[in-house]
Order: structure tokens, then sequence, then C-alpha cells
């Protein structure tokens, strides 16, 4: 049985191995709070609690978001600034958003500080939450749909989780729908970042604020984790870090799985990342 919803300007997709009649009314509660999710921290939107706190500067702070937001603070120390949730103002000048003015483009997730009931954000930062969001939210359906007996595979844009085996394909960074591989993964969840996506006027939503307007020597990144969270976040990590930063993160990094594809066709891969590639291809 499979489940299929336009949600956050993607699809979301679940398929189940086996029909059972609670699965109609789980796929209803994890619609349901992906849209509680996006109603709270959704850049797009501009009247609700992530507007409220990046214009206001401090907000109060649950569990579920200081969790999110201490992740996105170590995974930012790593990648030595170049992964940063404080990119809001670069995305929005850009293009990518629905401010209508200029902002200012300060940045540093040194400057959001977790105090025991708030979240302050200092010398004039802003947050943009998604690139650690997707992630969260497929471990969130994770959740919901293991209440029911029938394995199943989650698909939210391309980034998956699976309570089963399964063979993905990998994609050509350079042509959609075209494949370049193929890797089995059992119960884990794997994540790919690529600038084919998502694009906006020349440019796309994955940028560093170091260096915003290049065009980096990656382009594209798999990672595979146990939690769609820590792979999909370090898949935008090592996406967006220069190739050294983004070497170094995928060897250090526990229990991460990862394949970093350069410009010029070179493959770096962990060991255990154990994917059959149909083809090389040079620069192009």
């Amino acid at each position: 049985m499979k489940y299929v919803q336009e949600l956050l300007g993607t699809r979301l997709t679940v398929e189940f191995t086996h029909a059972n009649e609670w699965q109609q009314e789980l796929f209803g509660r994890a619609v349901k709070r992906i849209r509680e999710f996006e109603n709270t921290y959704s850049r797009f939107l501009s009247w609700n609690f992530l507007e409220k706190l990046n214009r206001e500067k401090k907000a109060p702070l649950n569990s579920e978001f200081r969790m999110l937001l201490e992740l996105a603070k170590k995974v930012s120390l790593l990648s030595q600034g170049y992964f940063d949730i404080t990119i809001r103002p670069f995305l929005e000048n850009r293009g990518y958003g629905i401010e209508k003015n200029m902002l200012e483009e300060v940045y540093g997730s040194q400057y959001i500080e977790l105090i025991k009931t708030e979240v302050l954000l200092h010398h004039g930062v802003s947050l943009d939450v998604w690139a650690i969001g997707k992630g969260y939210m497929i471990d969130t359906l994770y959740n919901i749909f293991s209440e029911q007996e029938s394995d199943f595979i989650i698909d939210f844009g391309g980034d998956i989780r699976v309570k089963w085996s399964q063979t993905i394909e990998l994609e050509d960074p350079y042509e959609i729908g075209k494949s370049i591989g193929n890797i089995e993964i059992t119960n884990r969840a794997i994540a790919a970042s690529s600038g084919a996506k998502r694009k906006f006027g020349k440019s796309h939503h994955l940028i560093n604020p170091k260096n915003p307007d290049a065009q980096g020597e990656i382009v594209d990144v798999y990672t595979m984790h146990r939690l769609a969270l820590f792979a999909d976040t370090f898949s935008t990590a090592l996406f967006v870090s220069p190739v050294d930063i983004a070497l170094k993160m995928m060897r250090e990094t526990k229990w991460l799985s990862a394949c970093i594809i350069l410009r010029d066709g070179t493959i770096h891969k962990n060991a255990d990342f154990n994917a059959q590639f149909y083809t090389l291809w040079s620069k192009k």
C-alpha cells in the first residue's frame, strides 16, 4: 500500500510491504504532524514561531527545539562554520524566501545562545532550520508508522528511511532522473545533497555563508545513518564545505557512511558505503 502527499514544497511517499487497517489513520496523523512543524518553523510563513524569534531575537525553548539547535551548533563547529543555520539572510537576499527588503548578511551559530528556558539570538543573526528539519520529520514519521506491523519505506523529497532492506538508486548530479549507481540499505536512512534541485535564479539553496556565491568542487553527497536527522544534516554539511573539511568530517564522524563526488568525477567514500557505481564520468 502506498500513500503520497505534497508537503513543504516536495513529495512525501510512504510505501508499506503489507496493507493493514491502521495505515490510513497513521498516514493522516503523519501529515498533520508535518504541517504542525511547518506552521511552527517554516521560514516561508510570516506569522509563526520562527518569524517571531527572528524578529524579536528571543523565544521560549522546548526540548524539541533545543535538541535541533544543539545539533546544528555542533555540526557548524565540525564544519568550521561552513554549515550554519543562521543562513537565512543569504537565502532571502538571493530570492529564496518571502522577504522584500535586503537583510544584513550576518551569521554565526556561536551567536545562538541556549539558556534554561529560552533561545537568544545575538549579533542580529536569524535562523533557517530546514537543513535539519526534514530529517527530523522523517524520523518522527518513522516512529509513527512503527506502531503498525508492516515494514515500510519513507521517501520525503529524495531523503529516505527504510524499515526493511531496499536497493536505492543514486541519482546523477548533472541529470535528474538518471542513475549513476545503487546501494542496498537495511533499517537505515539515506540522504543526498546536490545543486541540481531546488534552484532559484542562477543559484540553489545549498550555500555557505562564508562564500555564498561560489561554485564548490563537490557536486553530490550521499550519507547514511541510523537516523534520518543525522543523515540529512551531514549531507548538507558535507556538500557546502570545502573538500578537505568535508573529507575530515566524513572520516571522523562515528556511525556515518558517506560518499562525496567531486566535479572532476572523483569519488571519495567510507569503506562501509557499499555502493555499486555503473560508470564514472569526466568533468562536465
